[in-house]
């Protein structure tokens, strides 16, 4: 896919352009008609993940310099079948960066929104993965509980399951007018990345997802 443009004469023989007509008052006119531009968009999910301190449980790295990838959501939540009690996992969003490929880890296929679309090379998803990373920002820090909760009170047990969510716990979702997603680009050298980092706790089995586009710019 490669950007362009078209460039329309100023007389009426050049392209047409599509419209919305309708009649206002005793005027027909012409409303601009905007099709948004959607992007090849890809889902990573890993799941069944045993928590390590800090261990990377799911990283991106971008080492396909003539792509942009851009992180539009990302999910974690407890996947265990079996409750784990008095447990918390402290974990946060990082951006990353790193010279090389990630390595050590299990790789991660996402799956496309459009069969179509094939993931460019040169993307690296993995869970856990042992290679030189390097933290250059943190977006978030949060706490996930494994417990589950004594239905029949309404104590602690029950606010932790409130508040630290075992299932759908979004941590970062970009939807907001005007803002930029979480861009990852690369100069050929450094690599620009992104990965859900858990620093605290080691108990129970997690899921994660990621959900980005790429495209040319």
């Amino acid at each position: 896919m490669v950007e362009s443009y078209i460039q329309v004469p100023a007389d009426s023989t050049g392209k047409k352009l599509r419209s919305i007509e309708e009649t206002i008052g005793a005027n027909v006119v012409h409303t601009e008609f905007v099709q948004h531009r959607q992007l090849p968009t890809f889902i990573a999910l890993a799941y069944d993940i045993v928590p390590a301190a800090n261990a990377y449980m799911i990283a991106l790295l971008n080492r396909n310099s003539a792509k942009v990838v851009r992180i539009w959501r990302a999910n974690m939540y407890i996947s265990s079948a079996t409750a784990v009690t008095g447990v918390l996992l402290t974990a946060r969003l990082v951006r990353i960066s790193a010279t090389a490929a990630l390595s050590g880890g299990t790789a991660v296929t996402p799956v496309q929104m459009d069969t179509q679309d094939t993931l460019p090379a040169n993307i690296d998803i993995q869970t856990k993965p042992t290679s030189t990373i390097t933290v250059v920002g943190e977006f978030k820090r949060f706490l996930l509980s494994g417990d589950e909760a004594v239905v029949s009170t309404l104590d602690a047990d029950a606010f932790a399951a409130e508040v630290f969510p075992r299932d759908a716990h979004t941590l970062l979702e970009f939807n907001i007018p005007m803002t930029k997603p979480l861009t990852l680009r690369t100069d050929g050298v450094t690599f620009q990345g992104f990965a859900i980092q858990n620093l605290v706790g080691a108990v129970g089995y997690v899921g994660l997802q990621i959900l980005f586009t790429v495209s040319d710019e």
